[in-house]
């Protein structure tokens, strides 16, 4: 079985020479990481210095990581940006050159054309592999990002921890130890969108775009280039009847030498297979790594960095159902609020107790949260019906309460037990977190805030609807 850095030397020789210098060294980290793991296993009889070299060789891997990845991030922010302005050069004498052939009632000059044609088409081929180059060199060191530190993991030393300021990586990949790999670093927290920009690597994807675009439109131009020639809208093609057989002969060479140079062209469709092929190897390489800033909320888990685009599963129905259950939920929590004191007086209680009342759905929300975050590690689907059930039942329970006599305060606060109960509301962040991209996710939230505020107003606001209409007895009492 071939190494990985063997592989990734062979594979870099496909690359100009002159990158090499910016890859990931992967087999001085891997060095580094050697050293870092013999000094966890060392048992100094100086804990305070077994500590320190343990630290020491720890913080050397991670800054020399971090530079790797600084190289990596410069390399492709430059090679990037001259590939944009390159690629719109080309665009605007693309431009120019369609207009001259599609435009012009007849091509004075095919030769001179046809020329600038397949020099055209030779600068677009040269761009698109540079393209192919730069996200080859974006899938390779990537690749070797994951490798190193899947055995970082794997070797188990003691790994640098997040800090304010600085930037948190964060790998996820089903190869991965647990699934993903996430460390600290001493990477500036204003990089993060810089990495993120990388991962994301839109400027590639819309010069892809446009070199295919380019490719289609150059076969367009050769078509009408040709079809003009053929039907004689050209000098050259003209044979005067009054010119000698020998000129004849040479002017039917010069038309065969002309129509074989139009299909000189270099065969653009493998060009385009392997591009798409590259992009669908980067897109895969560089959906495993986020960065995000080691805030406070980091730290104690209130931000969870979104999920790669391939594992957002997230549906519209399913999001319409997260948001009708916290809808749901906020309503029948705030329903019972305008007439709660009403209640209590004519079951025969008091006043005073409309706060306990409330607060009981309240007492039990915040213990079956942790049950519901441990369901939705399995399921989303089952705790959403066991609340919306909970919640029923509790509404039910509550009605009964009206005519129960000396249990109707029994009933009541059972009812607003079971409501509590009813409180999903864990579950439905957790499935915007988990489930919903980054680019849904700031909207998903929005949603989830707007759907909360809306049961909390429509809860009271039902209580005048419902007071107009007229009592009736529940099992004959």
């Amino acid at each position: 079985m071939v190494k990985f850095g063997e592989r990734l030397n062979f594979e870099a020789r496909r690359l100009p020479e002159s990158w090499r210098d910016f890859f990931l060294d992967y087999e001085t980290l891997k060095k580094r990481l050697e050293v870092a793991t013999e000094a966890e296993g060392r048992e100094e009889e100086d804990a305070q210095a077994r500590d320190f070299i343990r630290k020491a060789t720890r913080n050397s891997f991670q800054h020399l990581l971090d530079s790797e990845l600084e190289k990596v991030l410069a390399f492709y922010k430059r090679h990037a940006a001259i590939l944009v302005i390159d690629i719109d050069e080309l665009k605007e004498e693309t431009r120019h050159i369609s207009e001259t052939i599609t435009l012009a009632p007849e091509i004075e000059d095919f030769p001179k054309t046809n020329q600038e044609l397949k020099n055209l088409a030779d600068l677009w081929v040269k761009k698109a592999k540079c393209l192919e180059n730069l996200l080859l060199f974006l899938s390779l060191n990537m690749e070797g990002l994951r490798k190193i530190m899947k055995k970082y993991k794997k070797c188990a030393p003691s790994q640098v921890q997040s800090r304010p300021g600085l930037v948190t990586l964060r790998l996820d990949h089903e190869s991965l130890p647990g699934g993903f790999v996430e460390q600290g670093s001493f990477l500036p927290a204003d990089i993060v969108e810089e990495i993120n920009c990388m991962k994301d690597h839109t400027e590639l994807v819309a010069c892809s775009q446009a070199i295919k675009e380019a490719f289609l439109q150059l076969d367009v131009m050769r078509s009408v280039l040709y079809s003009k020639k053929k039907s004689g809208r050209s000098r050259f093609l003209s044979v005067p009847v009054r010119i000698p057989l020998p000129v004849s002969r040479r002017a039917q060479q010069s038309i065969r030498v002309l129509k074989e140079s139009i299909g000189n062209y270099t065969d653009l469709s493998p060009i385009i297979r392997a591009l798409s092929e590259a992009q669908k190897r980067a897109n895969e390489n560089l959906s495993v790594i986020q960065a995000t800033p080691a805030v406070l909320e980091t730290q104690v888990g209130i931000f969870t960095a979104p999920p790669p685009d391939e594992a957002a599963f997230a549906t519209l129905p399913g999001l319409i159902a997260n948001l009708l259950s916290a809808f749901m939920y906020m309503t029948n929590y705030n329903l019972v609020l305008p007439t709660n004191e009403e209640f209590c007086i004519h079951i025969g209680s008091y006043g005073s107790m409309t706060g306990v009342i409330v607060g009981m759905a309240d007492l039990t929300a915040v213990g079956i949260s942790i049950l519901y975050g441990w369901w939705s590690n399995t399921s989303f689907k089952q705790p959403l019906i066991a609340s919306s059930a909970l919640c029923i039942v509790g509404n039910i329970l509550y009605c009964f309460a009206w005519d129960a006599g000396s249990f109707g305060l029994v009933l009541l606060l059972a009812g607003r037990l079971l409501t509590g109960m009813g409180s999903c509301r864990a579950v439905n962040r957790r499935y915007i977190a988990d489930f919903v991209s980054k680019k849904r996710r700031t909207a998903a939230s929005a949603a989830f805030v707007a759907a909360s505020a809306g049961g909390s107003a429509v809860g009271p606001l039902l209580a005048v609807p419902l007071s107009m209409v007229k009592p009736s007895k529940v099992l004959g009492r």
